[in-house]
């Protein structure tokens, strides 16, 4: 049960039972009445398990559709659930019914606008990963997805919530150690990205380019192993924490953005797709205001021209396309 895999463990004890039964054991049948009751347990959870993930479906289908009605009611039907099984959640659930559980909470203090026990929901899915250390282990993409719902949470409610909640998660996520080279990158990844998404979202842009020397490293030791998208994430947002910085540093403005041109200048080089396209577009934008700032007037006048040529072109083909 070390992996909660019950689907497989049902197939093991019937397996187990059959042999028994064949090899005409002496005290077989005390065997086979204590195997019989470990299957009854865990019919029971997964019989559980059928059901909360309707339950945790109609919750998360609606939020998908963005329909709100719905969700309030697929929330009021599983809080009726788990009232008509507090038996069950009382004793000992199983791993993934825990977090169907805790998920359902979370969602139900969040559409109440009750983000404090909102966040401590979300915050008891890696608490109950580390309970299972096996099942963490095996699963180390899903308990990552779970920390990126707690970080997005806490971005949401920066306002209410202190500091130490940001560092329980960042120790957390520290501490994590990956199976393979794969999952070892990414979590090293991780450990880059989210300080510097929490520093520029909490407007403390020196500390965030703390981790531009770190972060440069990082792109040079992972090289092609790293996805595009992610190296456009942190030029992007590198060159945000410059420009930032500058604009409330007046001492170190020009150098601030300065700096800030190098990673500007770097998303503007990059192949063009969906993503960059767009985030090539906001560079050159923020390109102008920098030129301006630093009082290259021209350039800036010549690039803000060029870019509404371009502007004017993209209008024209996109008429003539819908035409």
């Amino acid at each position: 049960m070390s992996y909660h895999l019950e689907h497989d463990l049902l197939k093991l004890i019937m397996l187990e039972r059959r042999l028994i039964a064949l090899r005409k054991e002496k005290g077989g049948m005390n065997i086979l009445e204590r195997l019989h009751e470990e299957c009854i347990d865990i019919q029971i959870h997964l019989n559980m398990e059928v059901q909360l993930f309707q339950v945790y479906e109609g919750i998360w289908i609606n939020i998908q559709n963005q329909d709100s009605v719905q969700v309030g009611r697929a929330i009021k039907s599983a809080m009726k659930f788990f009232e008509n099984n507090e038996d069950y959640f009382s004793r000992s659930p199983s791993f993934n019914n825990l977090l169907y559980y805790h998920f359902c909470m979370a969602v139900k203090f969040e559409t109440e606008k009750d983000s404090r026990p909102g966040l401590q929901a979300l915050w008891l899915h890696p608490e109950i990963y580390d309970k299972y250390p096996r099942v963490k282990a095996a699963n180390i993409d899903r308990y990552l997805g779970v920390m990126k719902n707690y970080f997005n949470h806490l971005l949401t409610g920066l306002a209410r919530f202190s500091p130490r909640e940001f560092e329980k998660f960042l120790d957390r996520l520290q501490a994590l150690k990956g199976k393979d080279s794969k999952a070892r990158m990414l979590i090293d990844r991780l450990n880059m990205y989210y300080p510097l998404i929490y520093f520029i979202q909490t407007h403390d842009f020196e500390r965030a380019l703390l981790l531009d020397k770190p972060i440069v490293e990082l792109l040079g030791r992972q090289k092609t192993k790293i996805p595009e998208d992610t190296i456009l994430t942190f030029q992007y947002h590198l060159a945000l924490a410059y420009i930032m910085a500058g604009v409330n540093n007046s001492e170190q403005k020009k150098a601030y953005l300065e700096g800030s041109l190098d990673w500007l200048n770097a998303i503007e080089n990059l192949p063009k797709d969906d993503l960059k396209s767009f985030l090539k577009s906001l560079s050159k934008a923020f390109q102008i205001i920098v030129h301006f700032e630093l009082g290259n007037e021209t350039l800036a006048r010549a690039r803000a021209l060029r870019m509404l040529g371009n502007l004017r072109k993209y209008k024209q083909t996109n008429s003539w396309n819908m035409a």
